[in-house]
């Protein structure tokens, strides 16, 4: 398997990838917010996997970002 000379320094420091997934989230919420189809899209998201994986790699408890967007906010880390 290739490695990256970005590979050290993910390793080590967390942080970039803790912001990118946060980043995700933040994007469906906008999404959701947007209404129509986005939202129904954001909806049925809220209920796989991926999701789930997200909320993984975000540091987040996945009820809890459920919860956040029923009031249209996402969690800051």
């Amino acid at each position: 398997m290739a490695t990256s000379s970005l590979d050290p320094v993910l390793v080590g420091n967390p942080r970039p990838l803790l912001a990118l997934w946060t980043a995700v989230l933040h994007r469906a919420l906008l999404d959701y917010r947007a209404g129509g189809k986005e939202r129904e899209k954001v909806a049925w998201w809220l209920t796989t996997r991926d999701f789930l994986a997200v909320c993984e790699l975000a540091g987040f408890e996945p009820d809890g970002v459920r919860r956040a967007f029923s009031v249209g906010r996402v969690p800051q880390d």
